[in-house]
């Protein structure tokens, strides 16, 4: 039963224009920031120590443009579902330097990986399959199952929609020796979003990032060596409401030969250099900065 409440809500926002989403964003984006005030001592601390050079008021600016943007990619990532291939490769999500892959792949490479962060409106990205059909190529994002088993279940019809693929976080590393070894299987990009809080158990490294000290996963570029797969990175840039463009930047085609760190600092550069040329469209509630160095 609530597998089919959620599908049907989420089915309903997939009918909705988009500038109805724009102004149902607002009215939630007012709720949740003045009234219900979610998580808003979180995003308004971490945004005045990561911009601390930043004035007040271009601080709150930050803060009121993420509560926006946040519910724009809540209410407007149903249209994944509704979109027409054509239409959203024309009008909504547009990608350049596809051309890396072609050029990897003429040198013999089929499995890869991108990195990228919560930047824009990253389920949208989910629906890149459309680009990488051309190549011969399938996305396989990884993810961490949410506890609510209905939910998940129609967040995964999404992310699927245009035919990519999802695996759990726990289960990628097999999944790679698995590809790699099937000389049969086509060529996989491995997507991983790589941005949020490992354990303390879990940090690969440390590095500064946006003014603060903080905790990497590195699982990414171990795996990278390990298989000897390129990385490569997705920047994302918000155009306007309902219109992104990304942009596959190479971060290394040779990850054996690298020096240990070389592939997750390059990263966090590009993460960081992404968040601040928009620091609205980043996912500033999430909880990043949980511990410290010293804990």
């Amino acid at each position: 039963m609530k597998y089919r409440i959620y599908k049907l809500f989420t089915w309903l926002l997939s009918l909705l224009p988009f500038c109805l989403i724009s102004g149902l964003s607002h009215f939630f984006a007012f709720i949740m920031y003045g009234i219900i005030r979610y998580r808003r001592a979180v995003v308004e601390e971490h945004i005045r120590t990561c911009f601390a050079d930043k004035t007040r008021q271009e601080q709150k600016e930050f803060v009121k443009g993420f509560y926006y943007h946040l519910l724009y990619v809540l209410l407007s990532s149903p249209k994944l579902l509704s979109l027409p291939k054509e239409v959203l490769k024309s009008k909504h999500l547009k990608v350049k330097g596809m051309e890396l892959f072609v050029d990897l792949q003429a040198k013999g490479h089929k499995h890869f990986i991108i990195l990228m962060g919560h930047c824009g409106n990253w389920e949208l990205f989910s629906a890149g399959q459309v680009y990488f059909d051309e190549l011969g190529l399938r996305q396989e994002q990884l993810y961490r199952p949410l506890k609510n088993k209905a939910f998940d279940k129609v967040q995964k019809e999404m992310r699927t929609h245009y035919g990519s693929i999802t695996t759990p976080k726990a289960n990628i590393g097999r999944r790679m020796l698995q590809q790699i070894r099937d000389k049969e299987s086509e060529g996989t990009v491995f997507a991983f979003l790589t941005d949020q809080t490992p354990s303390p158990r879990h940090v690969g490294l440390w590095a500064n990032f946006l003014n603060r000290e903080t905790p990497f996963l590195d699982g990414a570029e171990r795996l990278a060596k390990k298989f000897d797969l390129p990385v490569l990175y997705l920047d994302i840039t918000r155009e306007r409401d309902a219109v992104y463009q990304g942009e596959i930047k190479l971060i290394s085609a040779e990850p054996t030969a690298e020096e240990e760190h070389y592939i997750t600092m390059t990263y966090v550069k590009l993460l960081e250099e992404t968040i601040k040329r928009s620091p609205s469209d980043w996912l500033w509630s999430h909880k990043r900065w949980k511990f410290s160095k010293v804990d």
